[in-house]
C-alpha cells in the first residue's frame, strides 16, 4: 500500500515508517526538516501550511491513505498560539483537502487525549466530551471537529483519529518531557534524579505500540466515532521510579512535588480494541527495559 506520512521526520512517524516498511509498504514522507536518522522512505521537504506544495506533494506520490503526524505540540503551542493554530489547524485543513482532492481513501490523523480535562466527565470512552484546558488540546479538538464535518460533507476520505495519551520511547527530544528527562537521566548514569512527584497515575504509552496502533488502522473496517481513543499502561511515575531504581541501583532518586497538565489522564481505548482489535500491550516496565536495551546498543554503537 502507498501512504504518504507528514511530520515524517518526528518522534512517533520514525518509529511508525519503520514498521510500515517492515510490512511492505511504500512510504513518502512530507516534512519540513530532514530526519535526524535514516528512514526507509522517499523524502519530500515541505511545509503543510503551503496548501498548494501539500496537495503536489500528494498528487504526485498519489498515496492510498494519508497519516497526518505533522503538529507542534504542547509547550510550543503555549508559548505561541498563533503558531499552533497555524500548524495545528490550517495545515491539517491543508492535508484534508489535499487528501480529498487527491482521491486518497482514508486519513488517519494524530489527535490527543489534550482534548479531554480531568473531571469534565464520569465518561472514559472515546465518547467522553471534548473539553480541552489548553491551547494544543483546542488545535487537536478543531482537527476532529473538521475531519467529522468534511467527512458528512464530502463522504471521502474516511477520517480516522487517534487521541494519544503521553508517547515515550527513546530519542524522544520535544514536547512536554518532565517525565521523559527523568528516564533519560537514569539511563545517562547519573547519580542522582529528581522526578516529579505526581499525586494521580498518568498515561504511559510506549511508541512502539502507537506506531503499531497506526499499523492496524490503515486496514481497519470504517469506525464509528470520530477518534480512538489510544491509551498505554496508566500508572504513577513512583512505578517508573522504583523499576528504574532496580535497573540502577546506585542512583539516589529526589521526588519533586509537581503537577500533572490538566489532561483527562484516566481515559480508555475501548472503541479502538472493540473495531480495529488491537491496544497498546506494552508494560511501563518492559517498555523502560527496552529504552535501556537501546541506549546500550547506541553506546556499543
Amino acid at each position: 500500500m502507498k501512504l504518504l506520512v507528514t511530520g515524517g521526520s518526528g518522534f512517533l512517524a520514525r518509529r511508525f515508517i519503520a514498521l510500515a516498511h517492515r510490512s511492505g509498504h511504500e512510504v513518502t514522507s512530507y516534512d519540513i526538516v530532514e530526519p535526524k536518522t535514516n528512514i526507509p522512505a522517499t523524502l519530500v521537504f515541505g511545509d503543510i501550511t503551503d496548501g498548494d506544495a501539500m496537495r503536489s506533494a500528494v498528487r504526485q506520490h498519489a498515496p492510498e491513505i494519508v497519516v497526518h503526524l505533522a503538529t507542534v505540540l504542547t509547550d510550543v503551542c503555549a508559548a505561541d498560539p498563533v503558531l499552533g493554530t497555524r500548524v495545528n489547524c490550517l495545515g491539517t485543513a491543508n492535508v484534508f483537502q489535499a487528501a480529498h482532492e487527491i482521491g486518497v481513501r482514508r486519513v488517519i490523523y494524530g489527535s490527543s487525549v489534550a482534548v479531554f480535562t480531568a473531571g469534565t466527565s464520569g465518561r472514559r470512552g472515546d465518547d467522553r466530551p471534548i473539553v480541552p484546558a489548553n491551547v494544543y488540546g483546542a488545535t487537536k479538538a478543531y482537527g476532529e471537529q473538521l475531519g467529522a464535518t468534511l467527512a458528512r460533507q464530502w463522504g471521502a476520505p474516511e477520517f480516522l483519529g487517534l487521541r494519544f495519551g503521553w508517547i515515550y520511547g527513546a530519542a524522544r527530544d520535544r514536547g512536554w518531557r518532565d517525565l521523559q528527562r527523568m528516564i533519560d537521566d537514569f539511563l545517562s548514569g547519573k547519580e542522582e534524579v529528581q522526578f516529579p512527584n505526581y499525586a494521580a497515575p498518568n498515561d504511559w504509552t510506549f511508541v512502539e505500540d502507537a506506531a503499531k496502533t497506526i499499523l492496524h488502522c490503515l486496514t481497519s473496517p470504517t469506525p464509528t466515532v470520530r477518534a480512538y481513543n489510544v491509551s498505554g499502561d496508566y500508572r504513577h511515575v513512583r512505578d517508573a521510579v522504583a523499576h528504574l531504581q532496580r535497573r540502577f541501583p546506585g542512583t539516589r532518586a529526589v521526588p519533586i512535588e509537581a503537577e500533572l497538565p490538566p489532561s483527562a489522564w484516566e481515559f480508555q481505548c475501548d472503541g479502538l480494541e472493540r473495531e480495529v482489535g488491537y491496544r497498546p500491550q506494552t508494560s511501563l516496565e518492559d517498555g523502560l527495559d527496552e529504552m535501556i536495551f537501546w541506549r546500550g546498543s547506541e553506546s556499543v554503537a
